[in-house]
């Protein structure tokens, strides 16, 4: 711990922030703001920021298919990550950077995907309610869609409703029931099918009744090779197909957007932003910064990922174009705000001292991020029209964003360290993945390295001998407003 006097007086160490700010030539962090709320660069960087954007979203005009849907995956968070980036570039590592990336897809695809994903799942279905609609079709000799097996294979024994909706369009089937509440249907568990015509003379009906439940393979077998049979026996006889439905609810709405989406998301996130920020080469709140917002932006690009594959198979090109364009503005600036978020509040206890437990840093974000996906969950007849929906969303980013700015105001005021020149000399660890930075021995080691424990506080309150300014300068190194 450094003297009481060093409070009052610069360190030695700190003797050497001008050749550090003449060797950064960049913009000072801390005195042009004032620790205003919003000031010129601000403005001058979010407009950049959102023009690039815009080009982004705008590049389908003229660039082809494939390259668009790379952009419109990859690009958001990879922009805003450059925006972030150049402007504390000299705290933060491109290297460290990448790994940060790396590590929330594997966190993200072990924890979420293979762990959380079947206890969630089994979780939401507890709060499903049972339902049932039902549609008729004409058919017999000569149907147009009579040779179209895979859509009729898929609208007999598929489980997913997006798979069956899509069947029934391929058919021409109308069913408006389904459609009505087909956002709101999670799985499709039985099936009835009911097949009629009437008989030569007319005298007699020919009638045959299959029921298919959910995962039964030689029911749904058996019922399409009795359509498929009908269809080359009689000229005109009616299918009708009652579906046995889970129906998402009020409550499947609440745990999925505040449990899974809010809680799960946001903790895997902490567990990630916490593992670095409490390492020695994160020395100052740009690191804290870019290094959050590379777990924020990395996450809502796999994210991105996961969703361009599944809008592939049940939308045209055009719409999931559309919904990545949505994403873009909504879903990746909400993964991004909560992150820097959980980076703000872990950063008060390593540059302010101010010990925060950890259910504060995760309940602002889990309740944005939750109220957020609460708008898009909302089953009918809750829900509201899009407009009003996309339109509350954007009215909780901007809160979030309000809220994150008004958080940073509190860090704005702790000076600037060249982590580059830290690591050359040997001062601080060089970037590292935490997958590889633990020993392979002990288990006990690995835990350690995944949730480090906290650290004291790198700075103390002194004045910054080329403007006089009041700061907190770090402790051990050199640093410059």
């Amino acid at each position: 711990a450094p003297p009481a006097a060093m409070a009052q007086r610069p360190s030695p160490m700190q003797s050497l922030n001008i050749e550090l700010a003449t060797a950064l030539r960049r913009e000072p962090v801390l005195t042009p703001s004032g620790r205003r709320f919003w000031h010129r660069g601000c403005r001058h960087r979010a407009g950049m920021l959102i023009v690039s954007l815009g080009a982004l979203a705008c590049s389908g005009a003229v660039l082809p298919e494939a390259l668009v849907a790379s952009l419109l995956t990859m690009g958001p968070g990879t922009v805003i990550l450059g925006f972030f980036y150049f402007r504390y570039r000299c705290s933060a590592s491109k290297l460290q950077m990448a790994m940060l990336w790396i590590e929330t897809a594997y966190w993200m695809y072990v924890v979420l995907v293979l762990l959380c994903a079947p206890a969630t799942s089994r979780l939401e279905a507890l709060t499903h309610r049972d339902d049932e609609v039902s549609c008729e079709w004409h058919g017999g000799r000569g149907t147009p869609w009579a040779t179209l097996t895979q859509p009729l294979h898929d609208l007999l024994s598929s489980t997913s409703p997006k798979a069956v909706h899509s069947a029934m369009r391929a058919l021409n089937i109308s069913c408006p029931d389904f459609d009505r509440i087909a956002l709101n249907v999670a799985c499709v568990s039985s099936r009835t099918v009911l097949l009629h015509a009437d008989g030569v003379n007319g005298t007699e009906d020919l009638e045959a009744m299959l029921v298919v439940q959910e995962d039964s393979v030689v029911s749904s077998a058996g019922a399409l090779l009795l359509i498929k049979r009908w269809e080359q026996e009689v000229d005109n006889y009616v299918c009708r197909l009652q579906l046995g439905l889970q129906r998402r609810t009020i409550w499947t709405a609440l745990v999925s957007a505040y449990f899974t989406a809010g809680f799960l998301e946001e903790l895997l996130k902490y567990v990630v932003v916490r593992r670095i920020l409490f390492k020695d080469r994160v020395v100052d709140c740009g690191g804290l910064v870019v290094y959050a917002l590379s777990a924020g932006a990395g996450f809502a690009t796999h994210e991105n990922i996961f969703y361009f594959m599944e809008f592939l198979h049940a939308f045209d090109l055009s719409d999931v174009f559309r919904k990545l364009r949505l994403r873009m503005v909504l879903a990746i600036p909400c993964h991004s705000i909560t992150s820097l978020i959980i980076g703000v509040h872990l950063g008060y206890r390593k540059f302010l001292g101010v010990e925060l437990p950890w259910y504060r840093a995760l309940l602002v974000p889990v309740l944005l991020h939750g109220t957020y996906d609460l708008l898009a969950f909302l089953p009918f007849p809750v829900s509201f029209p899009f407009w009003a929906k996309y339109l509350g969303m954007a009215a909780i980013l901007v809160c979030a964003g309000v809220y994150c700015r008004w958080s940073w105001l509190s860090l704005s005021h702790v000076c600037v360290v060249d982590v580059h020149r830290l690591q050359s000399e040997g001062l601080v660890s060089p970037p590292s993945c935490c997958c590889f930075e633990a020993p392979n021995e002990p288990w006990k080691n690995f835990m350690q390295e995944v949730f480090p424990p906290p650290p004291g506080c790198h700075t103390v309150p002194s004045t910054c001998p080329n403007c006089r300014a009041q700061v907190r300068a770090h402790v051990q190194y050199p640093c410059s407003c």
